[in-house]
Parts: C-alpha cells; structure tokens; sequence
C-alpha cells in the first residue's frame, strides 16, 4: 500500500485546526481509513470523527480520538490490553475495534474476547498489510459474543510490522449514541534521546550536556601528562572524534620528520625519512604526499592479518575521474602479484558498488596498432586456465560474466582467439532453458551469432554444434523464428554445393513436423520461383514431374499368420484373411508373391504392428522362389503354386484364380529365384 501524503507547517506555539482533514489535505468527500502523523518537532495530534445532521456542527454526533505515538506499537511476540469492552444481551451498549500497521510491514494478529471474569469468550486471527487499518464490530468479530466489562487481548503473532489499537464503546440508548474511546495498555519507558539537563564541569569539557550543546573535550582540554602509556586503545576513539583543532600545532617544526626509534615515534631532523606535511604538484596534480625512492620501492605496505590491505587508496569525492589509487608507469601502470601457488588467488581485484560502474576498468587511449583496454594473459598449461575470466554472482536477467562492446561500424564486442577454440561458452545450470553462447542483432540483415571458417578443407565448418542429449528437443544446432514470414534454421550455399545436409549415423537423416494446418515440406525451383514438390499436413504428396521409385512394385501391408515368411515367397489367405506360404498345386486361394523392394508400399493395415505383416506385391515385376519339377520354366510361361510351400512352378493348364503372374525368365531345373510380373487371374 502506498499512502497518500501531505505537508503542513505549523509554527512554534501554533494550533492548528483542520474541519475536515480528508476533505481539506487531501480533496476527498467520503474516506475510511487512519491518519499517519510525522513530524520534525514534537508535536500533540488529537481528533474527533463525526456524522453531520441538518442542524450543522453543533449538533454532529461524534467520538474523541488522541494521536497515539508509534513508539508504543507491538510488535512481533509482544501484546496489549483493552479494558472496558461491553456488549451485553439487552443491547444497551455495543463495541468495536481498530487496529493500525505502522511500521510498512505485514502483521498476523491474534484477538481474544474475555469476559470480566477473564473466561475467553472467542479468538480470531486477522493480518494487516503495510499500513492498512481495519475496523471490527464486536458483532462480526462473534456474532454469539455478549459481555458486560470485559476485555480484549491483541498479540502480534509473527511479521515484521508493527499495530497500534484501540476500541469504542456506544451507548445505543443515548440520542447522540454517547461514544466511548477505550485505549490500549502501555508502559512508559526512559526513551535514549532525554539526555543530561546539565553537567558541571571544569575548562577541559565544553558543553552542559544538553541535546544542543552535548559534553565535549575542549580544545588542549586533554595533555600527554594526562595519558598513561597505552591508556588510550582504538576503542575509546570514535569516528571523527579526533579533529585537528584538537591536535597542537607545536608537535613538529618545520624540516623535521617522523620516525620511530625503536621504542617511541617522534619527530627529528633527518630528511631520509617520511617528511610531513607535503605538497607538490604532479601531473598537474595536486598530491599530499609523495615518496620517491632512486634505488629501490619508493611505498611498500606489508601486513599479516586477513582481510586486510597493506596498501589501501580511498577518495571520498563522487565525481568521474576520481581514484582511490593511481599507478603511472613506462611499462606498467599498476601491477598486482599474487604469491599463492595454489587456491583463489588474485593478482588485481577491482570491487565496484554502484549499480552502474565496473569492478576493474581499462581505457587504452592510443590511436593506432593493437592495443587494449584490458589484457590477461595466462601460462598455465592445465585445463580450466583463462587470460581474463568474467564471473557475475547475480542471478537476474541481462546480467555478464564478460561483457564486451566496441563503438566502430565493424568492430567487434568480444573476440577470441585459440590454436583449438576461438570462442567457448558454458551454461553450467542443469535444467531450465541455459544458453552456452548467445548472440544478439539489432539489425534488421544483421545476424545473431555468424561462424566462419576460412579453411578450404573438407571438414570445414563455420557452425558446428553437439548435445550431449539422448531425449525430447535435445538438438545439436537449433534455429527459432518468432515472425509468421521468418524461418527457424536456413542453410545457403553460394557455390554448387548443398544448402541443407541431413546426416545420421544410425537414425533418421530427416526429420520434418509441423503443427499446424500448413505443408509439412515444400520444395521449389528457386530459378524458375515454382512449387515442385510438397507433402500437406494430412499427409497427402504433390509433385510436379514423375515418380521415378528404386523398387520394383506397387505392394499392400498384409498381416500374416505364420512366421518365417520371406520375399519372394508365394502366399495364399487363410481362413481368417492373414498370409501363409502355399502348400500344392493351383491352390485355390493363392494370392500373389511377397515383394523384395517394392517401389511403393501401401498400409490400410496402421492398427496391425509392423513385425507381423508382409508387403504383398500386386502390380509390377518381382522375383519370385519357383521350382521346376512341374517342368523346366520357359519366359512367357504362366505361373502358379506348387506342392513345395512357398514356391512357384509353371501352369501346364490355367485354372481360374490360381495364376499368380507371368515368368519374365526362365529355369532349367531345380529350384531358383526368377523375375515375374504380377498378373493375378
């Protein structure tokens, strides 16, 4: 809930009044709600709710209410009292209550009725969302609930807000209903800002110790005689407590330096040491210090103790271009080492707190050759080992690891550049949708990730991409389309190559599906702008030109009865419609031969699994097993079912319905497979 808010100023000794506060602060006619005071001073609230009636102000029914400081809401765990609540059989009186979150959290509040005899008469749980006051008739709180000077207990079961409460009694026999406040209990407590009215004290304290001139040390209030050695810890100096109008001027003379003896720091003259103060110009820079040192490290810091710097840098203004710590250098402005031979060290670590800034950031300001903003440079030989390595602890979106971006028309964000792989990326999530490398084009003929290869080899590859999936959508490249008119994956070829190679190892090369009611494929003659060829979402096949099949036949799916038939076997129906082999001569129910490698293969068979039917050839030519013990097998000679099962000899007479075709060559003797064209009569 955001509440609405308005200023007014009240001066010093000032009352002020406002008739109609909704209406006057805030233009509204009719509100329910809590009024929510904040003020610089201290400052007393009371008000008074009202009905008009025809008769105006003076004779408005309404009810008292005092502000009620925030300071004595309860909070999680705590509780409070309202004595007083009556609502008896007769109707005489009834009551209500309000409760208020102040604090902007959300509370779950527990309310129980007791009578006087502090019996519980009911028990209800209400939660209050950030700021919402509510409202509750004893009625509705429990329409059984009847008491005569009882009381009511609220205690703030869990949450982080806080409620302040409180309960109205009515007289329903009185002509203005008579109102009654009935406030919550509460202790009064010494709050931490009454301070000291006065302190006596001698010239070294200044202040009397009131909140506008608090106790201080006054200026040379405190001598080196009145420190005993080591009397003053770190603990007892605050913050700014120490200013330089509290430090004498008289500490050094001018030339001296600070030194340590080996017992005590003090000041002498002797130019080799660390001179203060200091004050030069470099770079056209005002410095407060500078060490400068000919023959070796001119500023080194050393310390034992973890997590902390031996050398720390801190600027306190706020403006671009300002540095906590500057290294300028021929070579190497600042250089970072890090002696670990094992574990997460690091040899620069930049830290960044602003929402906008960089934890490190590298400007390289010449004009020409190959230079860098930032360079890392590994020669580590074991896996894992990076140059420079980007790493985000922020699960949000939009969100780098390395982030990379360049300002010219053809330049590049992030290059990289390997004797194995220019460019690796690795989602180390294990579910949810992850992206190993993401490319992103704002440009209309742009392209979101673009892979070139400009090896001439065979094995060339500009993309290439692998999963490690065996289910579902598991895809080694994956293209998606957004637009009704844009494509998913597109393969070009600008020489005479493929555009688009499907290949398998021991699956299905292709595999092609569509959702919706459009072709399932289509293939056109790009020079011409034709449709050549397409497959509809009903499965029906359009081709504009011929059907030009390797098979040898048009064949029928057919279930069969019995295992173990083959191609080129001559079957026959059985009794219930399934294929068997022949068993004798002109058998009446003879049918036909099973197809080797048919040119076409029909299925009105889909309920019947594959493994047990058999393709049936019924137009075309197909090798058929025969036998020649009815007599050698001449081209041209009518064939039919012999007493060997399965196999075919020559028709000395035709019978109706036992020619299964017609020999397309011929055999001597014995048994063979021979061509035969399809012609049953």
């Amino acid at each position: 809930m955001s509440p609405m808010q308005q200023a007014v100023t009240v001066s010093p000794g000032e009352t002020m009044k406002l008739g109609d506060v909704f209406q006057d602060l805030f233009g509204l006619s009719q509100a329910v709600g809590a009024l929510r005071f904040q003020s610089t001073r201290k400052v007393v609230v009371a008000a008074r709710s009202y009905n008009l009636t025809s008769a105006g102000l003076a004779d408005s029914q309404g009810q008292f209410v005092a502000g009620m400081p925030s300071e004595l809401a309860i909070g999680s765990g705590q509780k409070t009292s309202i004595p007083g609540i009556t609502q008896p059989a007769d109707g005489s009186f009834r009551s209500n209550f309000a409760m208020v979150e102040t604090a902007g959290g959300t509370a779950n509040v527990q309310v129980t009725l007791y009578d006087r005899d502090g019996v519980p008469v009911a028990t209800k749980t209400y939660t209050l969302s950030p700021y919402e006051p509510k409202q509750v008739s004893l009625h509705s709180f429990s329409s059984s609930a009847t008491v005569d000077g009882g009381r009511m207990d609220i205690k703030v079961l869990s949450g982080s807000g806080k409620v302040l409460t409180f309960a109205s009694m009515v007289g329903n026999g009185t002509v203005s209903q008579d109102p009654s406040t009935l406030e919550m209990e509460y202790e009064l407590t010494q709050g931490s800002g009454s301070g000291l009215t006065q302190v006596a004290h001698d010239s070294t304290l200044s202040g009397d110790g009131t909140s506008s001139s608090p106790l201080g040390i006054a200026n040379g209030g405190v001598t080196s005689a009145a420190l005993a050695d080591s009397s003053v810890s770190s603990a007892k100096i605050a913050n700014g407590a120490v200013t330089t109008a509290k430090i004498s001027s008289s500490g050094a003379s001018n030339g001296q330096v600070l030194k340590f003896n080996g017992s005590s720091v003090g000041w002498a003259a002797d130019a080799s040491g660390l001179t203060l103060p200091w004050s030069t110009q470099i770079s056209s820079q005002t410095v407060a210090m500078n060490v400068e040192n000919a023959k070796g490290v001119a500023l080194s810091g050393h310390t034992a103790a973890a997590g902390v710097a031996a050398v720390s840098g801190l600027t306190s203004n706020a403006s671009n271009g300002s540095f906590g710590v500057v290294g300028i250098g021929r070579y190497g402005g600042v250089e970072g080492l890090a002696t670990l031979t094992s574990g997460w060290a690091n040899g620069v670590r930049g830290v960044n707190r602003s929402n906008d800034g960089a934890g490190v950031y590298g400007i390289s300001s010449g004009s020409s050759g190959t230079t860098y903003g930032v360079y890392g440079k590994t020669t580590s030989t074991s896996g894992g080992a990076a140059g420079v390595r980007g790493e985000t602890g922020t699960a949000g979106a939009d969100v780098y690891g390395v982030f990379g971006s360049s300002d010219s028309p053809y330049g590049v964000g992030v290059a990289g550049r390997a004797p194995y792989g220019g460019i690796e990326g690795e989602a180390t999530s294990t579910s949810g949708d992850t992206i190993g490398i993401w490319g992103i084009a704002n440009s209309p003929d742009g392209t979101g990730v673009w892979g070139t290869n400009n090896s001439t080899g065979s094995g060339a590859m500009g993309i290439v991409g692998e999963t490690g999936g065996n289910s579902g959508w598991a895809s080694g490249v994956r293209g998606v389309a957004d637009g009704n008119a844009a494509i998913g994956t597109t393969g070009w070829n600008l020489g005479s190559g493929p555009g688009l190679y499907a290949w398998s190892e021991t699956g299905n090369a292709l595999i092609v599906k569509g959702a919706g009611t459009g072709d399932l494929a289509e293939i056109y003659d790009h020079s011409a702008g034709q449709l050549r060829w397409k497959v509809t979402h009903t499965g029906d096949v359009y081709a504009d030109g011929s059907f030009h099949p390797n098979g040898a036949d048009f064949a029928e799916m057919v279930p069969v009865r019995e295992s173990g038939i083959e191609p080129g076997d001559v079957v026959a129906l059985a009794i219930d419609g399934t294929l068997v082999k022949t068993t004798r001569p002109y058998q009446a129910a003879v049918v036909g031969v099973v197809s080797t490698k048919p040119g076409y293969q029909s299925d009105l068979y889909t309920d019947v699994p594959t493994g047990t039917k058999a393709a049936l050839a019924v137009i075309g030519i197909v090798p058929v097993k025969a036998t020649a013990a009815n007599g050698p097998i001449r081209p041209g000679d009518m064939l039919t079912s012999s007493d060997i099962p399965g196999r075919a000899m020559a028709a000395t007479h035709v019978r109706a319905g036992t020619i299964i075709g017609k020999a397309m060559e011929g055999l001597a003797s014995g048994e063979g497979t021979i061509r035969m064209l399809v012609m049953l009569r």
